[in-house]
C-alpha cells in the first residue's frame, strides 16, 4: 500500500505504513526520543542542583563563602594606600 493521504500524521493511523510512509514514522520517533532524553537531562540536573543545595553546609554555600572571602580580601588590598 502506498501513502495516499495528503496529511502525513494519518499515514500511521489509517493503513499498514509503507516504504513512502516510513521516513514520517521515523522522524516521530525521534522526536519523541528526543523529548526523552530532555527530559532525563531534567531530572537528572534538578537532582544535581538539589544536592548542592541540601544541608546546612552545602556546597554551594561553601562556594558563596569562598567568594566572599576573596571578595573582601580584594577589597581590603585595594583600599590600603
Amino acid at each position: 500500500m502506498t501513502c495516499r493521504s495528503p496529511r502525513k500524521s494519518a499515514c500511521a493511523t489509517r493503513h499498514a505504513p509503507s516504504s513512502e510512509c516510513r521516513p514520517h514514522i521515523r522522524a516521530k520517533q525521534r522526536a519523541r526520543q528526543g523529548a526523552q532524553s530532555s527530559v532525563e537531562y531534567l531530572i537528572v540536573l534538578s537532582l544535581l542542583a538539589l544536592a548542592l543545595t541540601i544541608g546546612p553546609d552545602s556546597a554551594l554555600e561553601q562556594l558563596f563563602r569562598a567568594f566572599d572571602d576573596h571578595y573582601q580580601k580584594f577589597t581590603y588590598a585595594m583600599s590600603r594606600p
